[in-house]
């Protein structure tokens, strides 16, 4: 399902681009070549793995909880807004799986 998710539900316009070189693949290690992620999702993986990244910019926070809210129907603002880059990154992947699973059965 990787590689899937994030061109099947929102694309994150370019916010993760300066990070696309230095986010390694976290699917088969360091051979990127294999990876079936996107570079964009293999950035937020590497944020919810809890790699050293930069911190996320206002940006790029203000995209993940959008992100939440519209894949995981129900999710309130306030219960994601205040989570660390981390947790936000990882609700994100929980958000696309869940919205894979109820839109397209996978």
């Amino acid at each position: 399902m990787r590689g899937f998710l994030i061109s099947t539900i929102m694309a994150t316009k370019n916010l993760f681009t300066n990070l696309h070189e230095t986010a390694p693949c976290n699917c088969f290690g360091i051979n990127i070549s294999h990876c079936r992620c996107t570079p964009d999702e293999r950035v937020i993986r590497n944020y919810a793995d809890g790699e050293l990244l930069p911190p996320m910019s206002l940006e790029q926070r203000e995209w993940a909880i959008h992100e939440i809210c519209y894949c995981s129907e129900g999710t309130d603002r306030g219960e994601v807004e205040n989570l660390s880059d981390k947790d936000l990154a990882y609700r994100v992947l929980i958000s696309w799986m869940e919205y894979v699973r109820d839109k397209f059965g996978y």
